[in-house]
């Protein structure tokens, strides 16, 4: 008997998906990737069927025979400078907790399933970033720099750099600063209703100034714009040689849509004369970014359930991403419906992006290692506990018991892992940890294992539910009519070890009750975390044993740490907040612990009582700690209510600290940033001067307006 064409259909998909998986081992197959789908949805006579299968044959073939060219040594940009083939993709790997999508049909229905058949979506393929011309003005540097010793921005990862506002390569400054142009802000009406109405009036300038001990010299200054944007969010900068790159969000008008990633890199082996060279645009605002040995990677969120969206699928420069580069969680919940979107970009090959990828949800945070980035989301889930023991005591009080129902609230971080390197960018695994973690700074990556500290608020409460249909989406719907007040919140602190595929390996459960992290920090054998509500209790986890790691180590003081580093391997750095036994806080203070033989103990101590708030309380960038040089600066304000501000230089010597400099920067001030260069200090004001300070004698010797 013949076979049906629906068997014969069946057939080919099975053959199409052997060839998919072979391909997988090639890094960038030159299918066609609609050609699965076609397969996939053919009701046309079988000739054509014979067609596509070819077709899928065909470019296989070719596909192949790259690969072999690739691996004996055959290829070289000039073979293949006119194959518009991009060498770098993503690896097809699915798990149980997301899978690589199959068409865009599937996503579609993965979206319509989830958060409902959404709003208007047009399918508008045509919306392209332009690239344009950088303009400079021409100043006359200061030339013959002799090669000297320079700070670099505070990071947390070694060997993988971090964006700031302000950047120095030992021989010139680079600060971006932002002000308030009227000539926009006047035009206001016409981005009524945007995303984020502040950035309304923001233009951005970048200032290069030639820096040779107490001599300083403006070089040049742009405007940071094109002809297509020109409203800017966010944008902080990276220096490589002679390529700078601007990275941060952009908005073109008032459409929600429009808020997209904007990546600028320019020329600037002329200082002088600065060019812009490229400009590539990924869909959804700008989250972060990180650069690895010449290779720029930049988290996007893509939220695409508004009435402005454009598409359910992201864009990367104005193309609709393959659908093979989207992966499909198997359950998202209390999530907003958008993508988180990851790019890899060759800063000197920066005409296109060399890799990309994306997850259907959200991102809060993200963690860096020298080989994976770990996107973190953190959410909170909701248990039916009535028939529990816990349940039926609280239940017990109440007269109309069977209507109410018991639940317990509770936060959950939801981790993803992607692997990367030279620009491929490759899922790896994905989990659920309770809890929340305070920032990055609370992960830590060694030897295959992650560890990191999270904390746990559960939330116990007495409900009354109402439910009804939902038309709309049709399904049914729970509303909130009564909440009982007799809500229980039991809170602590677990410590994680989780293996390669975030399988976990060890725990330390309920740490430092009823307390919140407020700073951690990893290094060696060796991890530290400080918790608060009346006291500070510095923890010290060995992890020796990544499978056994234990508690050995607790320093209780007044106050807190919002940030620790470490100053030496033998000495843990902490700026905080000084206060008293019952809690109240006042001051800022500065702590020194020995870490030696791994267990903290205290030094030394010093408060700063005129002082009440500084950037380094939330932004490691702002600070620099440098045990060679012996170097502790930030800013900080007074607490006279003036807003008065001083940079604060100090040393750390003879287990003291002692102050070298206050130099008042003024007032309303933001983004400062300290560094050296040889044996001169310099306070960077973006948005005003330039200080030079001798460090020989530790007296201010010259400065600069840059704006």
């Amino acid at each position: 008997m013949s076979k049906k064409y629906k068997d014969i259909d069946n057939e080919n998909l099975n053959m199409a998906e052997m060839i998919r998986q072979d391909s997988t081992k090639i890094e960038k197959c030159a299918v066609d990737e609609e050609i699965i789908g076609q397969i996939r949805s053919y009701e046309t006579p079988k000739r054509n069927v014979y067609k596509v299968i070819s077709a899928v044959a065909v470019c296989a073939v070719l596909c192949m025979t790259i690969f072999a060219w690739k691996n004996i040594g055959l290829q070289t940009d000039d073979h293949f400078k006119n194959i518009n083939v991009n060498e770098t993709t993503v690896s097809l790997y699915s798990d149980k907790n997301a899978k690589v999508a199959g068409s865009y049909s599937e996503i579609e229905k993965k979206i319509n399933k989830i958060f409902g058949d959404g709003s208007q979506f047009a399918r508008d393929e045509k919306d392209v970033v332009k690239k344009s011309k950088g303009t400079s003005d021409n100043l006359e540097a200061v030339a013959d720099i002799a090669e000297k010793e320079y700070s670099q921005t505070n990071k947390q990862t070694e060997n993988v750099d971090e964006s700031d506002v302000v950047k120095t390569d030992g021989k010139y400054i680079y600060a971006l600063s932002y002000q308030t142009d009227d000539s926009i802000k006047n035009q206001s009406k016409k981005y009524e209703g945007c995303y984020d109405v502040c950035w309304v009036g923001n233009r951005y300038k970048l200032t290069i100034t030639a820096v040779d001990g107490k001599r300083m010299e403006k070089v040049s200054s742009i405007n940071i714009e094109s002809k297509e944007v020109k409203v800017f969010d966010n944008l902080e900068m990276y220096i490589s040689g002679d390529t700078l790159i601007l990275a941060g969000g952009y908005l073109k008008n008032k459409k929600e849509s429009e808020i997209s990633t904007c990546i600028f890199i320019y020329d600037i082996s002329d200082r002088k004369h600065i060019k812009l060279k490229n400009v590539n645009v990924q869909d959804g605002s700008y989250s972060n970014s990180r650069l690895s040995d010449g290779y720029l990677y930049t988290i996007s969120n893509y939220s695409f359930y508004t009435n402005y969206a454009k598409d359910r699928i992201p864009k990367i420069n104005g193309k609709k991403m393959n659908y093979e580069c989207v992966y499909l969680p198997e359950k998202i919940e209390n999530e907003w419906p958008e993508y988180t979107i990851i790019t890899a970009l060759d800063i000197h090959k920066s005409n296109d992006f060399k890799s990309e990828i994306s997850i259907l949800g959200g991102v809060n945070n993200i963690y860096v290692s020298q080989s994976n980035i770990y996107l973190l989301n953190i959410n909170c889930e909701t248990e039916d506990i009535t028939d529990t023991k816990k349940g039926k005591q609280i239940l017990q009080a109440q007269r109309n018991k069977k209507k109410y129902r018991v639940e317990k609230t509770c936060d959950y971080t939801k981790i993803l892992k992607y692997s990367y390197k030279d620009g491929a960018i490759n899922y790896v695994a994905a989990t659920k940890i309770s809890g929340w973690v305070d920032d990055q700074l609370s992960l830590d990556e060694k030897d295959g294992y992650l560890r990191m500290v999270t904390h746990i608020n559960n939330i116990t409460s007495t409900n009354l539910y109402r439910t009804h249909y939902d038309a709309k989406n049709k399904k049914k719907e729970r509303e909130l009519v009564e909440s009982l007040d007799n809500e229980e919140i039991e809170s602590w602190n677990d410590v994680y070890v989780l293996g390669n595929d975030l399988e976990q390996v060890a725990s330390i459960k309920k740490l430092a009750k009823n307390e919140e992290i407020y700073s951690a920090r990893f290094l060696g054998d060796y991890g530290y975390f400080v918790s608060f509500e009346n006291t500070d209790p510095l923890f010290t986890i060995d992890f020796t044993d990544m499978k056994h790691p234990k508690v050995i180590g607790k320093l209780k003081m007044p106050g807190y740490s919002d940030y620790l580093q470490f100053y030496r391997e033998d000495l843990l750095f902490g700026i905080g907040q000084d206060g008293d036994e019952k809690g109240n806080i006042s001051g800022i203070k500065l702590d020194m612990y020995n870490v030696e033989n791994g267990k903290a103990t205290l030094k030394t101590k010093q408060v700063l009582k005129e002082y009440d708030y500084t950037e380094a309380f939330y932004n490691y960038k702002s600070i620099l700690i440098d045990s060679k040089k012996e170097l502790i600066g930030f800013y900080a304000e007074k607490n006279s209510g003036s807003y008065e501000t001083n940079y604060l230089l100090y040393t750390y010597r003879n287990n003291k600290f002692k102050k070298f400099l206050e130099i008042p920067i003024g007032q309303y001030v933001d983004k400062v940033r300290g560094l050296y260069i040889g044996e001169y200090f310099y306070i960077v004001n973006p948005d005003r001067k330039i200080y030079a300070i001798d460090l020989t004698k530790y007296k201010k010797v010259s400065e600069i307006k840059i704006k």
